[in-house]
């Protein structure tokens, strides 16, 4: 999988919140039994960087400001469903395995992404924008629960697109957001 690599970008998760929720098990096997895998191929190969797509999820409901979450690169991650647990077990992990290793690496963060193919599943909350315009385009009303007082901060699939290969290049220490993508830059040796 790894052998004529220079960069992996693990992407890979079951990451539907509600179905993790329902099933910790499917959500083990895949988040983590799947990126230790990912993490044993890179350490026995060349590869020279591993970028780790986590989740905002790590941060839990956020810190509440003006009666509305927020999410800073500093705050404590509170975790508060299968799923993030899943991302910030894998997040810890990157760290452990590549921090002293040949192989740098670098972790994101998403936040709520969106772009086509996206269908609706049934069950899940975790589809917020293809199911407004689902109901947009058949002419039935646009529902938030909660109140409409959510804070969602949506990143379209394009701009992940163009944030991994910087990620999977970069080697100075910082976390900054990008759009609706936070980026920690956690170790390397030069900017490559």
């Amino acid at each position: 999988m790894t052998s004529r690599a220079d960069y992996v970008i693990h992407a890979a998760a079951y990451a539907d919140v509600a179905a993790c929720t329902r099933r910790p098990d499917t959500a083990f096997a895949a988040n983590v039994h799947g990126t230790q895998t990912v993490l044993d191929a890179v350490l026995e190969s060349q590869v020279k960087r591993l970028v780790f797509v986590s989740s905002a999820s790590v941060y839990g409901d956020g810190v509440a400001r003006n009666d509305a979450p927020r999410f800073t690169e500093d705050q404590s991650l509170t975790p508060i469903s299968v799923y993030a647990n899943t991302k910030l077990w894998g997040e810890h992990q990157v760290r452990l395995m590549l921090g002293g290793s040949r192989t740098e690496y670098s972790i994101v963060r998403y936040f709520s992404v969106h772009g086509d193919p996206q269908i609706p599943k049934p069950g899940s909350h975790s589809w917020m924008v293809p199911w407004l315009a689902l109901s947009a385009h058949s002419g039935r009303p646009m529902r938030l629960n909660g109140g409409g007082h959510q804070v969602r901060d949506l990143v379209h699939v394009e701009d992940i697109a163009r944030t991994a290969c910087p990620a999977r290049r970069s080697a100075s220490r910082q976390c900054r957001r990008l759009g609706g993508v936070l980026l920690l830059r956690e170790q390397g040796h030069d900017d490559r």
